[in-house]
Formats: structure tokens, C-alpha cells, sequence
């Protein structure tokens, strides 16, 4: 019994080492492409733009006052006008609430912005595989794809919404993962309030509500749950 009792305590301290471990190397692998992101968009100290960049952005200074919209539904500047209906609202919001907090211009805090959730991601992409596959290894490898990933890279380093965006889509994964296996209820709530949001960012998220649904009827039902 005691020999049993030692093997034990020997394995859950092993365990535990490794978890750490783990976790060392996914924070420091999560700063560095934080950094690799600030390294990218350092040579014009802005976010990139693109055709899509100055509708949010001046949707996100129609917030803050610096310019007026010509209605409740249109915004100008520079005699091109731009549909407040056609963007979403929740990626100019969170660039002004950004703006207001660092004191920057929109592209210039944009940069932290995007690092910081491009070092979130390889974080939470890290703890579903880990947790998902059972493998540090194939866990590393798989952050490693993301950190190495040219079309991941330049999402994050131009003003569109699609970084926020696969942001919400893995916080939803790794909730929905959770209460397909463990039947958390609150991780079922989170998961569908996340989605609220995906959908606040871009119309494609409505796809994820799609998914949810579809996932609960196949693997619910049928009892066919992810070991993770």
C-alpha cells in the first residue's frame, strides 16, 4: 500500500512538472509572436491597410467625435462615404476603447492590439490541443504552425476585423470542446455569448451558431464526445 501510495504521489508530481513546463513554453512562445507581430508592422510603426481599413476606421473615429456622420447610417470623409450598416459594430469599438485607453492613434495602438491577440490565440490553441490530443509535442507543434503561419501573420498585422474574429473562434471552440465532454453548462453559455460577439465582428459568425447547433445534435445525441 505504501509502495502504491509513493508510485502515486511520484506520477502526480511528474504530471505536474510537465504541466508547468508546458505552460513556461507556451507563454514564451505566446510573447514572442506578440513580438513578431510588433517586429512586422515596426517598419511603418502602423497596421497595414486594406479596402475594408478605412471604413472601420472611420467608423471607430465617428465614436470618439473626430468626425461627424452625415446620418444615423452613413459616415464621410474626403468625399467618399462609407455604410455604418455595413460593418459590424464590435471591431471599431474595441479599436476606439483601445485608442482612449493607450492615448495612440488608431493604427499606431492597433499594432498591441493585434499582438496581443495574435499571443492569446497560440495560448488558447495551445490548452485545446493539449487537451484535446493528450501531447505536449503535437500540442507545441500545433502553436508552432500558428506562429510560422505567413497567412496568420498578415491578418495580424493589417486593421480588418478578421483577427478579432478567429480570436472569438477559438475562445468558442475551446468552451464548446468543454461542454460537449464535461456538460458544463456554463461553458454551453459562454460558448453561445462568445458567438454573440463573433457575430458583433463579422456576419460570418453566424456560421458558429450553425456549427453549435449541428454539434449538438450529432454529438449529443449520438454520444459521440471528443476525448478532451
Amino acid at each position: 500500500m505504501a509502495m502504491k501510495r509513493k508510485d502515486i504521489f511520484k506520477a502526480i508530481c511528474l504530471y505536474s512538472w510537465k504541466d508547468v513546463l508546458f505552460s513556461g513554453v507556451l507563454l514564451l512562445t505566446a510573447v514572442s509572436g506578440a513580438g513578431l507581430v510588433l517586429f512586422i508592422t515596426a517598419q511603418q510603426g502602423v497596421l497595414g491597410l486594406r479596402d475594408d481599413s478605412l471604413g472601420y476606421l472611420l467608423i471607430a473615429q465617428s465614436f470618439t467625435g473626430q468626425i461627424q456622420a452625415t446620418s444615423k447610417a452613413y459616415v464621410s470623409y474626403d468625399s467618399v462615404t462609407w455604410s455604418l450598416t455595413h460593418f459590424p459594430p464590435l471591431f471599431p469599438w474595441i479599436l476606439t476603447l483601445w485608442h482612449n485607453v493607450s492615448g495612440q492613434d488608431f493604427l499606431s495602438s492597433g499594432r498591441w492590439l493585434y499582438a496581443c491577440l495574435f499571443g492569446l490565440d497560440m495560448v488558447i490553441v495551445g490548452m485545446i490541443l493539449r487537451r484535446c490530443l493528450h501531447s505536449y509535442m503535437l500540442a507545441f507543434l500545433g502553436v508552432v504552425w500558428i506562429f510560422f503561419s505567413t497567412d496568420m501573420l498578415e491578418l495580424y498585422s493589417v486593421a480588418l476585423s478578421e483577427a478579432l474574429f478567429i480570436f472569438f473562434i477559438f475562445i468558442w471552440l475551446g468552451y464548446f470542446l468543454d461542454f460537449l465532454n464535461n456538460s458544463k453548462i456554463t461553458s454551453f453559455y459562454i460558448s453561445f455569448f462568445v458567438i454573440a460577439l463573433a457575430c458583433m465582428t463579422r456576419l460570418a459568425g453566424f456560421t458558429l451558431l450553425v456549427t453549435s447547433l449541428a454539434g449538438l445534435l450529432v454529438f449529443k445525441k449520438k454520444r459521440l464526445i471528443l476525448n478532451c
